[in-house]
């Protein structure tokens, strides 16, 4: 598999070079390209996460709180099937926001597989192909950049290999973008707040609003605000105590991640880790606010953000 990876990580590099260097490709090209590439990854099994995304939903639908209950607790015990068997780290509660728990019992409900997800989540990938098509054609872009999106080997693995819920987040923040451009404020606080409920990342974000407008923070609050009394039954603690425990307390998903684990654990840093994580988000929204005032392009602020977090997290 990862010879695979790296083999298609070098191809794709070489045709982006080539694209650069040709850029009359057709945007329709690429968009074809990006459909024929996920449909045969539909057929591989999807990763363990769409075991959790599943039994979360079936779990909401029959009158269960995930915030409230981890797939091991004794209160679920009955409801024990192979999807549960499947499920990774069940002495966790839930750690995904409100609106992706929306979207797990929608599934649920219409057809209770691990490929469910799988599926949502790749025709919500290609709605983001779509979304960045739109946006590259409004903005004058090139038609040959959406192909760094959607022929790009980490996307294909991420959704229509792995089944992952990202995509939803994606689409949150493309909304956020085009709206905010358009300075249509009330709807890019709707976006944003939708993209903190499918995931927690793009919180962040806000901070690029400070000082461009108060009403799309006031508006993504108010979303975040309500997605979550959907499910408060659970209490303000548990509704974030996975979020807040899962990173520093177990293995996480990849080598960085086990390398920064054992160094706590060897070493005693985890507080410290912690704090200096914190202080580095800090320090990247005062700069992010710093960036807002300066400058009138939300775009490059907001991919700087997201780019310089991902940075800190590894």
């Amino acid at each position: 598999w990862q010879l695979l990876y790296g083999l298609g990580f070098a191809g794709y590099a070489l045709l982006l070079w080539h694209f650069s260097r040709h850029p009359t490709i057709r945007m329709r090209t690429i968009l074809i390209a990006a459909v024929l590439l996920r449909i045969p990854l539909l057929f591989a099994p999807p990763n363990n996460d769409c075991n959790r995304y599943i039994w979360e939903g079936r779990i909401q639908s029959l009158g269960f709180n995930p915030f409230k209950y981890a797939p091991q607790d004794e209160a679920l015990r009955e409801l024990r099937d192979a999807n549960w068997e499947g499920v990774n780290k069940k002495q966790y509660s839930t750690i995904y926001p409100p609106l992706a728990q929306l979207e797990f019992r929608l599934l649920s409900a219409i057809h209770y597989s691990v490929k469910s997800p799988q599926v949502a989540h790749t025709i919500e990938d290609i709605c983001v192909v779509l979304a960045l098509a739109g946006l590259l054609a409004v903005m004058g872009q090139p038609a040959w950049l959406l192909a760094i999106y959607a022929l790009c080997p980490l996307v294909l693995a991420a959704f229509a290999h792995a089944g992952h819920n990202d995509a939803l987040m994606i689409l949150g923040v493309l909304g956020f973008i085009a709206a905010g451009q358009k300075k249509c404020w009330a709807w890019a606080g709707l976006a944003l707040g939708l993209a903190i409920l499918a995931k927690t990342t793009p919180a962040i974000l806000l901070a690029t609003l400070v000082r461009r407008s108060r009403l799309a923070i006031g508006v993504a609050l108010g979303v975040v605000l309500l997605g979550y009394l959907f499910y408060i039954d659970a209490g303000w603690k548990k509704l974030f105590e996975t979020l807040h425990a899962f990173p520093s307390q177990s293995h996480f998903n990849n080598l960085f991640d086990e390398l920064r684990l054992w160094i706590n654990e060897e070493f005693g840093q985890v507080l410290l880790a912690r704090g200096r994580m914190t202080i580095t988000i800090g320090l990247l929204v005062c700069a992010a606010v710093y960036r807002a005032w300066r400058t009138r392009d939300l775009l490059s602020d907001a991919t700087w953000l997201l780019a310089e977090i991902g940075r800190a997290h590894v």
